[in-house]
């Protein structure tokens, strides 16, 4: 079962959905889908208690922490969490998140198939821009105000305050 502990959170996995009703949590999220296959519970200090629950593409949620806000990845799904009041957002992105990382007051996204930058406003993810990539991303590095992301194919450079991508000759 899958655990992960942070001085922000406690994400762990749970067998089934009759056991993350047990959880007591405060709020169960999911979305539309076919089928359900992970079941996972998110605990915050403030003693918000999510119950996530994903499609089970192998990728493990991520939670991360930006001022009053957590931001929390399953699968293709990007929810943002007011640590406050515990009002819950999301958006469906077109390929499978493997990251969340930060640029100034944005939020870069890396998935599959594409980068995206979001910008919180008033409670709301705000697209910045977003990039696709045409390729799966098979690894990336974010340097000063440049990501650069190598993919089967090709590497790129991602500009982060517009979104430029400029492909890089080996």
């Amino acid at each position: 079962m899958y655990v992960e502990e942070t001085d922000e959170y406690k994400l762990y996995e749970v067998e089934s959905m009759a056991a993350l009703n047990n959880e007591n949590c405060t709020k169960i999220i999911r979305t539309q889908s076919q089928v359900y296959k992970t079941y996972y519970c998110v605990v915050f200090p403030s003693k918000l208690k999510l119950g996530l629950v994903g499609e089970g593409h192998g990728i493990p949620p991520h939670a991360e922490r930006l001022s009053d806000y957590y931001i929390i990845s399953l699968d293709d799904k990007l929810y943002v969490v007011n640590s406050q009041i515990g009002d819950i957002t999301f958006k469906i992105l077109d390929s499978l998140i493997f990251d969340i990382l930060f640029y100034d007051d944005s939020i870069v996204i890396i998935c599959e198939l594409d980068v995206y930058s979001f910008r919180i406003k008033k409670n709301s993810l705000q697209l910045n821009w977003l990039v696709n990539i045409e390729d799966i991303v098979t690894g990336y590095k974010l340097t000063g105000k440049q990501l650069f992301i190598e993919s089967e194919e090709a590497k790129a450079v991602v500009k982060l305050s517009n979104g430029y991508l400029n492909w890089v000759s080996e």
